[in-house]
């Protein structure tokens, strides 16, 4: 049987191949605690494992502290919001993924949108078929589908 810590220890690798059914790690963050339960909720039946935080520098240590492939925030957050916190996240990893949610118009958000620093935007409301075509966007061909 795997120890927790030795279950970090696989989660954190950089190798793709070894990304298997759930092991997906995602950090969902939003201020809107039932944003977090029903994002949260759609990603693990999509077969994510799912980890959240509730505003930005939480998230932020989060991040610091283990290492995550996907990262789904909100735009408008108290405090530190979430292109903020993509912005710091690139400049420490390349390698997660950013979706940023907004339940703002595509106006209001063109001038962040090619600056490289969010990988996909999400608009609200969505549904689980939309978030699955985002993510399937970079994931890496048939782990999606393998997650279903």
């Amino acid at each position: 049987m795997t120890s927790n810590s030795e279950k970090k220890m696989l989660a954190r690798t950089d190798d793709p191949n070894s990304r298997r059914s759930g092991s997906i790690r995602t950090l969902v963050v939003d201020d809107d605690p039932t944003t977090l339960i029903i994002v949260g909720s759609m990603l693990k039946v999509l077969g994510f494992q799912v980890d959240s935080a509730k505003c930005g520098l939480s998230a932020r240590h989060r991040l610091h502290e283990s290492r995550y492939d996907v990262l789904v925030t909100d735009l408008q957050m108290p405090g530190m919001d979430g292109y903020s916190l993509a912005s710091w996240l690139r400049q420490e990893s390349m390698d997660t993924k950013v979706i940023v949610m907004t339940g703002t118009s595509r106006n209001e958000v063109v001038k962040y949108m090619d600056t490289g620093v969010v990988d996909n935007w999400i608009f609200k409301p969505f549904d689980m078929r939309h978030l699955g075509e985002v993510l399937a966007e970079f994931i890496p061909s048939g782990i999606l589908s393998s997650l279903r």
